[in-house]
């Protein structure tokens, strides 16, 4: 119907800081600037937000930055449900017999999703049957980043979550302290490809979810895809880099079938060339003449 939402009601921001999505609403795109007013078709205001949307939030709040910064946000792979629920986590299985290797492993862990983080697995098997009132501080919308928080660990499904997920693992025949890499990961002409990051539910900004769990994961088929970091300075050039996460070519044939895929496997990240000067320097380069 003309004129029933028009663009005038759809939210927006511009500032010099900072704004951010993570596939949560508009509500807190900057958290000193809150977005209200729009319909609620377009999304809530005023409620509880992601832990993703936390995690970026928590990263450039108060924060400057730069292209690298940026890659090294992302590449982190730090996990937002970690930094406020590993530590009471472990607590709470200090308390659980027969639980002494599982402690151990999330103790030692990193708090991070990366290929080599020992723990990260035994806690996403855990996070992922936690009950929706794991907290015992409520959300408060005056302080969106820091609540709801308090795991519940006196709760009966949450001490359950964390017992069936050691069971689990303990029947797959997977070590406690597996690195990630070894259970998450794509398989390309045979070779498996460690793939870091961690489901959007852990806080994680480079999401990773595996297809399924059959004794381990399964295919890695969704989320981080195209990424870029991108500067723009006094050069005419944009500074850009970037990572296709699953290769450019679909050809299993091609050079470019599983190369960019290693490179994210192993954090790294492609030169983004916009200018003549750039492809010109570019270590690939061929120059083709035709003729007629």
């Amino acid at each position: 119907v003309p004129g029933l939402m028009g663009p005038s009601k759809l939210p927006r921001e511009t500032r010099g800081d900072y704004v951010g999505n993570a596939n949560d609403s508009a509500w807190m795109a900057n958290l000193h600037a809150p977005i209200t007013g729009y319909p609620r078709i377009v999304g809530d205001i005023n409620e509880t937000r992601s832990p993703r949307t936390r995690m970026y939030l928590s990263e450039l709040d108060g924060k400057k930055f730069t292209r690298q910064s940026l890659q090294d946000m992302m590449f982190s792979d730090r996990s937002f449900i970690a930094n406020i629920a590993a530590d009471e986590t472990v607590a709470m299985c200090r308390t659980m017999s027969g639980m002494a290797d599982a402690c151990d492993a999330l103790a030692a862990w990193d708090r991070k999703y990366t290929t080599s983080s020992k723990g990260a697995l035994l806690f996403d098997r855990f996070w992922g049957r936690t009950p929706n009132d794991e907290w015992t501080v409520p959300f408060d919308a005056a302080d969106p980043v820091n609540t709801p928080r308090g795991l519940a660990v006196d709760s009966p499904g949450v001490r359950k979550a964390f017992t069936d997920a050691v069971a689990e693992l303990r029947a797959a025949g997977i070590p406690l302290d597996a690195p990630l890499g070894s259970v998450q990961y794509v398989t390309r002409n045979g070779e498996k490809i460690s793939i870091p990051g961690g489901r959007g539910g852990l806080g994680v900004l480079n999401v990773t979810t595996p297809a399924g769990w059959n004794n381990g994961y399964t295919e890695v088929v969704h989320g981080s895809s195209y990424i870029q970091s991108v500067a723009f300075t006094d050069s005419p050039c944009p500074d850009a880099r970037t990572i296709l996460t699953y290769s450019q070519s679909s050809d299993p044939t091609s050079p470019h079938f599983a190369d960019q895929t290693r490179l994210y496997s192993q954090g790294k990240w492609n030169k983004g060339r916009f200018c003549e000067r750039d492809i010109l320097s570019s270590p690939a380069l061929k120059v083709v003449f035709l003729h007629r």
